[in-house]
């Protein structure tokens, strides 16, 4: 006699809080949760953590759930992936809670040099607007700094500093103000 299961079309109350993306994203990790084997399970262990945003839920290995404290812009392909970014209750599901203003840039102060460490991601970019953008996207993300030598690179920040360090090339942004709410760095 053959066993089925039926599994239901409708999404469950917890995974409905979350928007799915093939792939994987790199930092902003919480860690992975042993014993999790259903992406609904791997949803209720993100809501019980204030800082999970958002998780990765991966089906072609032993640990299948890691919670995550940033989201990313672009994810990368990675088998049997699939990132979940966690949806705010009063925001469409299709975006993020990202501000509309028409010039990203002028949400952020701009410092010659780098703060070094507290860094969420790192990636490269094909201009300043867009990593602006990423960090508007990356809830924990105060901060990055714009690197142009080469290449132009996205460092997501999760804390600025009172003092840059001077290199050649980069460039510091701190977020001045997101969501109505305004940032001081000092």
């Amino acid at each position: 006699m053959e066993i089925c299961r039926y599994i239901s079309d409708k999404p469950t109350a917890a995974l409905s809080r979350y928007k799915p993306r093939p792939g994987d994203c790199d930092g902003g990790d919480i860690g992975g949760v042993l014993g999790v084997t259903t992406v609904v399970a791997c949803a209720e262990k993100c809501d019980d953590v204030a800082e999970c945003v958002g998780f990765v839920y991966v089906t072609s290995q032993q640990t299948k759930c890691f919670l995550k404290m940033a989201l990313c812009v672009d994810t990368y392909k990675k088998e049997g992936a699939t990132m979940y970014d966690g949806v705010s209750q009063n925001s469409d599901p299709q975006t993020h809670d990202v501000d509309t203003a028409t010039d990203v840039m002028s949400r952020y102060r701009s410092r010659p040099g780098d703060c070094p460490g507290s860094d969420i991601s790192g990636s490269e970019v094909t201009s300043i607007n867009t990593c602006a953008e990423r960090c508007d996207r990356t809830p924990t993300c105060v901060a990055f700094s714009y690197v142009t030598i080469q290449a132009d690179y996205c460092w997501l920040k999760m804390t600025s500093c009172n003092v840059t360090s001077p290199m050649l090339g980069v460039t510091m942004y701190d977020v001045i103000v997101r969501g109505g709410h305004e940032y001081n760095h000092t």
